[in-house]
């Protein structure tokens, strides 16, 4: 026993030589036997190292190359630190496209109940609480997600918007309302693509979901039952804005009369029906 254990891990003090022929052969397969256990024992414990710490080598690896790029960009130090902890924060969370390959891998019943358990939230949108199991199961499978770092702007008045965005964690404000996990807004940007005229910002570091107008319209190809519905829901969303925009341009108009100004709006509508209302006038 104490012969193979030298012999096995390559030690091999010497102290028990093979005298015969017989032993001298039987001594050299041990050797070449023991080398080559020794060599896979080896290979496979690194490797199951290597697995398990792939997260954490991808993420050494990635501070590696941000130090490099910040070394060499010459940043303010009060850039430099809010740049790791952003990278810091994004390598902590969860993986969106891991999470969808996954699901790529399922059946498709599995699939649609994992599907519909993990995205409650879009049954807070009114549209979405009519819409079938696999509309959804489809938009949720390219679905986005962005991080923002604390007190950074989302939204800012008169930005283009065409996208739906969901807290899947952290807290941001929008609208002076406080939300938090699967709270939604911009949901009127799916019907009405345009300027926002209000603003959005994290509080703390943010993870939102975003799909756009584009998606859900291609989405929608394959469901025309669902898609009439949508485009009704559209027609009823720009019929509201004009009516509204109609209504601030005649206040306006009658409470300052001819200096009367709407420019400021971000919504350029109520200045071109105060155009209008003047002409007639």
């Amino acid at each position: 026993l104490y012969w193979s254990a030298m012999t096995m891990s390559t030690i091999g003090y010497g102290d028990i030589l093979p005298s015969t022929l017989a032993e001298r052969v039987f001594v050299s397969v041990a050797m070449l036997f023991g080398a080559f256990i020794y060599g896979y024992i080896i290979g496979a414990v690194s490797n199951v190292i290597s697995t398990r710490n792939q997260r954490t080598n991808k993420f050494y690896q990635l501070m590696s190359e941000l130090n490099a790029f910040l070394k060499e960009g010459k940043f303010k130090p009060d850039l430099r630190i809010r740049l790791r902890e952003y990278f810091k924060y994004c390598l902590s969370g969860a993986d969106v496209s891991a999470h969808t390959a996954l699901l790529k891998q399922m059946s498709p019943a599995l699939r649609g109940e994992i599907t519909m358990s993990m995205n409650t939230w879009i049954t807070k949108v009114e549209f979405f609480k009519q819409c079938p199991e696999a509309l959804v199961i489809q938009l949720t499978m390219n679905i986005n997600q962005q991080t923002y770092p604390p007190q950074e702007k989302i939204l800012v008045p008169g930005d283009w918007c065409n996208k739906m965005y969901m807290v899947r964690k952290g807290i941001a404000i929008c609208r002076q309302k406080i939300l938090v996990t699967g709270n939604v807004f911009c949901v009127e940007c799916l019907y009405k693509e345009g300027k926002v005229a209000y603003s959005a910002h994290a509080v703390t570091f943010v993870d939102l979901y975003y799909f756009d107008r584009t998606l859900l319209l291609e989405s929608l190809y394959y469901f025309p039952d669902m898609k009439r519905h949508f485009q009704l829901l559209s027609l009823k969303r720009v019929f509201h804005d004009e009516v509204c925009a109609y209504a601030k341009a005649y206040t306006a108009l009658l409470s300052k009369g001819a200096e009367a100004d709407l420019t400021d709006f971000m919504d350029e509508r109520p200045s071109h029906f105060l155009k209008k209302l003047r002409i007639l006038n």
